[in-house]
């Protein structure tokens, strides 16, 4: 039997992961990371799901809307 993950989202941005309790809280860094990241040009989101990490998306800065 797998344990799930506390921490069941994660973000890959730059080479560096994060991982975050909720969608909304892994989405909020993502935006915030890559607008400030001129560097990074994309990150991946995964999601824990059935004992392992599946892709869940990947995000191109070019998408995101402008800052408000």
């Amino acid at each position: 039997m797998t344990v799930r993950s506390r921490k069941p989202w994660r973000v890959t941005l730059a080479g560096e992961t994060t991982e975050h309790t909720s969608e909304k809280a892994a989405y909020t860094h993502l935006i915030a990371a890559l607008r400030s990241q001129e560097s990074a040009t994309d990150a991946r989101v995964d999601k824990w799901e059935d004992g392992r990490w599946l892709w869940y998306e990947t995000v191109e800065a070019s998408e995101l809307p402008p800052a408000q």
